[in-house]
């Protein structure tokens, strides 16, 4: 069973205010890792031109970033390749044929063909 703890001021929940931290692992079934993907937050954050933002992959995979307009259309391939770790990689707000994009919201999505995360940036001109 599990162990109890006692908080002898604790009478009410307007009484005390706690923070619980549940860690976890990434051990897939059969104890083999699961990879980990982040996707940070791009900057700056609308933007003019260019967008950075981090990637960053638990374990050693093939991954792929690429922008999408709302419409649900890929519209560049950002970054493609095997990341083990943490990766600063740049969007020159331009599709795949180098032509600028128009002004708007994309969504940043980092796929491992797994799992996936997204962000969105806007971009104006």
């Amino acid at each position: 069973m599990g162990h109890g703890r006692a908080f002898p001021n604790f009478r009410t929940l307007n009484d005390t205010t706690m923070s619980v931290v549940l860690t976890y692992s990434t051990t897939g079934v059969g104890g083999r890792p699961v990879a980990a993907l982040e996707l940070s937050a791009p900057w700056p954050n609308p933007s003019r031109d260019a967008v950075s933002t981090a990637i960053t992959s638990s374990t050693s995979a093939n991954i792929e970033l690429s922008a999408w307009d709302l419409a649900g259309r890929r519209v560049a391939s950002v970054f493609s390749g095997q990341l083990l770790g943490r990766r600063t990689v740049t969007w020159d707000a331009r599709d795949s044929r180098g032509v600028p994009v128009a002004p708007g919201v994309y969504l940043l999505r980092l796929s491992d063909g797994l799992m996936t995360s997204t962000r969105r940036v806007a971009v104006m001109k």
